[in-house]
């Protein structure tokens, strides 16, 4: 089954994109920064069951509230520091600062602020923790209004712990538009989040980089912006990285929208294609952020429900498990890759199916986003080895799988995915019996081995060393001559002596 695209042309005019706040949560975490994700509800109007950031429209009453003449000043500065929105004025910026803080209260029940004259330790006190609650409860039951809670409370909000990161725009291909401003804040010491249980269902806190796997194995569906975001957060590192780049001027960000028989692209306004594509905006040159990041997001499917005909999640998550940092494998999956039978085969035999399904090209609409690209490869190159070991069989679907990664290169489809994912949609390559895959297949793991961290290099430099000696062996004889008994074809004399030396199997 095709995935449904997220976008569609709308039937009636787009509205003008109304003002919204969106705010990224972060916590410290062992192994670097962690995110809050809240899950919509799956009737919501808007990006039903996608995770996203705490955030929502600006209300009316939100250029209301109690921020002093300097913080009203810094706001407008913080959004619009080279005056390049004259349409922004300061009131519309407290607003936008306002409504972060108010939604990522009523969303997720965090509050950036301070009891007035107090300090916002005060907070994590009992009695404290108890009124909060109670005026989160109110707040999002529509009893008061938030200008009025907060004089009523006694607090006043710290728009200060709001770093502005972004600023996205919902192209008109799109009926539901919005003019977002990206927000990121930290935790506060001694609270805790939670979702609402009414616009979002659960919640969960990610590692960046395992936000970003989620992502690519289809266990959560992120928006391309919260996808943007999370992968620009990570090519920061840390706190005090993050923060260096909150404090940039930031370009607004117009995606183009390019949906064909090849999917659903979302294209960012430095993306070498965008001038191309439909749509209004204009093109503009990256934060050194964006740059690291992607240019273009492959949709694979929509933020609307689970489509339970669709094979791809159970395979992904099958062979990659559900760890892992993207770079780095989950090692309760990856023990089994590279075995010779035995319970790991026989565990492949389930999706037996899926693969004759595949060979026979019915599922041939995969093409149309990287992870389902990923999947049928899986099938056609790797699972076919486990599942027809020792015959004929085990090689027979190489030229098609080789046909599907060479195209799906050749579309930009596989830069869309994380390191260990790569690493497996380049393996028809380093299969083929083609000298011409086989060089090319050894340049992108070299770059590859290249690319990744510090902590993963020797895995990959490993990958690369395997990539190379798959390379020599087809330089030199054409083909694998491990393969001819298997096959039916006759060896050599000196094929024959190469494979009585050690490494000459794979």
């Amino acid at each position: 089954m095709a995935p449904t695209p997220v976008f569609s042309q709308p039937e009636a005019p787009a509205m003008a994109p109304a003002d919204a706040s969106t705010v990224v949560l972060l916590a410290e975490g062992a192994d670097g920064p962690k995110v809050l994700l809240l899950k919509r509800h799956a009737k919501s109007r808007f990006m039903a069951g996608a995770f996203v950031f705490p955030g929502g429209r600006v209300d009316a009453e939100d250029a209301a509230a109690a921020v002093s003449a300097d913080d009203r000043a810094w706001c407008r500065a913080q959004l619009d520091p080279l005056g390049a929105e004259p349409e922004l004025d300061e009131a519309r910026a407290v607003a936008l600062y306002v409504a972060g803080v108010r939604e990522l209260f009523e969303e997720a029940g965090v509050w950036l602020g301070r009891p007035k004259g107090g300090d916002p330790a005060d907070l994590e006190s009992e009695p404290w923790q108890t009124r909060l609650a109670d005026l989160r409860r109110r707040l999002n039951a529509n009893d008061v209004a938030f200008d009025a809670l907060l004089n009523e409370a006694g607090l006043e909000i710290d728009v200060r712990a709001l770093q502005y990161w972004s600023h996205w725009i919902t192209p008109s291909v799109e009926r539901r538009r919005y003019d977002t401003r990206f927000f990121v804040a930290w935790l506060p010491e001694g609270q805790a989040a939670s979702f609402d249980d009414k616009e979002t269902t659960e919640q969960a806190w990610m590692a960046l980089p395992e936000a970003v796997m989620a992502y690519h194995l289809m266990r959560i569906f992120l928006a391309p912006p919260t996808l943007q975001t999370i992968q620009e957060l990570r090519t920061c590192g840390d706190r005090a990285s993050i923060a260096r780049e909150a404090g940039q001027a930031v370009p607004s960000i117009l995606p183009r929208i390019l949906l064909d028989d090849d999917g659903l692209r979302v294209l960012m306004p430095w993306d070498a294609a965008y001038g191309e594509a439909p749509g209004e905006g204009g093109s503009s040159t990256p934060l050194s952020r964006q740059a690291r990041s992607l240019s273009r997001v492959h949709v694979w499917r929509p933020a609307v429900f689970e489509d339970e005909g669709d094979r791809a999640p159970a395979i992904l998550q099958f062979w990659f498990g559900t760890g892992g940092d993207g770079e780095r494998p989950d090692e309760s999956c990856s023990q089994n890759w590279w075995g010779v039978g035995g319970a790991f085969d026989d565990a492949c035999r389930k999706f037996e199916l899926d693969l004759r399904r595949a060979i026979d090209g019915q599922y041939d609409d995969w093409r149309t986003d990287p992870q389902h690209d990923l999947a049928r490869i899986l099938l056609l190159d790797q699972m076919s080895r486990n599942i027809y070991r020792g015959t004929p069989a085990a090689f027979a679907q190489d030229g098609q799988a080789l046909s599907w990664a060479l195209a799906g290169i050749e579309a930009g489809r596989a830069d869309q995915l994380p390191p260990v994912l790569r690493w497996f949609y380049f393996l028809p390559l380093m299969h083929a019996e083609n000298i011409e895959a086989q060089r090319q297949q050894l340049d992108l793991y070299r770059a590859l081995s290249r690319e990744v961290g510090p902590r993963a290099r020797e895995v990959y430099e490993n990958v690369a060393h395997f990539a190379e000696r798959h390379h020599d062996i087809v330089a030199r004889f054409g083909r694998f001559p491990h393969r001819n008994e298997v096959l039916g074809r006759a060896s050599t004399d000196e094929e024959l002596a190469f494979l009585e030396e050690p490494g000459s199997r794979f």
